[in-house]
């Protein structure tokens, strides 16, 4: 579905030189003892998978371009300040600052594989 949007996008104006990954959802029992699967399943497809599934329909367009800017916005759910950087604690449940983080590993490695 993505790369139709993208498609879409490109025929209608030529090019793609922004997305904003910023859709994110919470789940009331985020704990270990309280989280189901099915809760873990519906956090990781829209707040991980979602950004995925987008930068992968309009990387193509972008790397053509040589040109374009990503944001991707997630949760501050469950992070602390602490020596040399953040880190994740259960405070704001396992799957909000897991999903938080591994948004932010997949940014990293987007960016290291494409920068020369």
């Amino acid at each position: 579905m993505g790369e139709n949007v993208a498609e879409a996008i490109v025929k209608e104006h030529g090019r793609i030189d922004l997305l904003g990954n910023s859709a994110g959802v919470n789940v009331p029992k985020r704990s270990w003892e309280d989280g189901t699967l099915a809760s873990w399943d519906q956090l990781v497809d829209i707040n991980l998978n979602g950004v995925m599934y987008c930068m992968r329909a309009v990387l193509p367009t972008m790397r053509a371009q040589k040109d374009g800017t990503i944001i991707n916005v997630a949760s501050w759910a469950g992070r602390e300040r602490a020596a040399g950087g953040w880190t994740v604690t259960a405070d704001g449940g396992v799957g909000l600052g897991g999903a938080g983080e591994a948004i932010a590993a997949l940014a990293t490695a987007l960016v290291e594989k494409i920068e020369p």
